[in-house]
């Protein structure tokens, strides 16, 4: 048995990228996802194939990063992965601010880093 592909960060908002139940890899950070494969070792090679960053890209701060269960807790402006499963929104009407972050019970959700790659803020 091979060793499974290691895979590359995110080459938009630099954070970790999972396999999906699709056979294709998506970016929890910003969404973004790879093209599907035939299972999930071609779908890293999809993934992991692309041009060298660029010297600034190699050192960007990620522009978001994931809020980690029972550690974080959630703010009026964190992101939750909506149905559709590749665009984030806010909870318009803020019904878990201040609620510790529950992985396994709500959707994935996400922070805005301050000096994040695009800007500091």
């Amino acid at each position: 048995m091979t060793e499974p592909t290691a895979l590359l960060r995110c080459p938009f908002c630099g954070n970790q990228p999972e396999p999906t139940g699709y056979y294709a890899v998506i970016c929890m950070g910003c969404g973004v996802a790879g093209p599907s494969a035939g299972d999930f070792e071609a779908a890293s090679v999809l993934w992991n194939t692309r041009t060298p960053p660029t010297q600034a890209q190699a050192g960007a701060v990620p522009m978001y990063r994931l809020l980690q269960s029972g550690v974080d807790r959630i703010e009026a402006a964190d992101e939750f992965l909506s149905d559709d499963t590749t665009t984030w929104a806010i909870d318009p009407n803020g019904i878990f601010s201040g609620n510790i972050y529950g992985g396994h019970v709500l959707r994935p959700a996400r922070r805005r880093i301050k000096g994040g790659q695009h800007g500091a803020e």
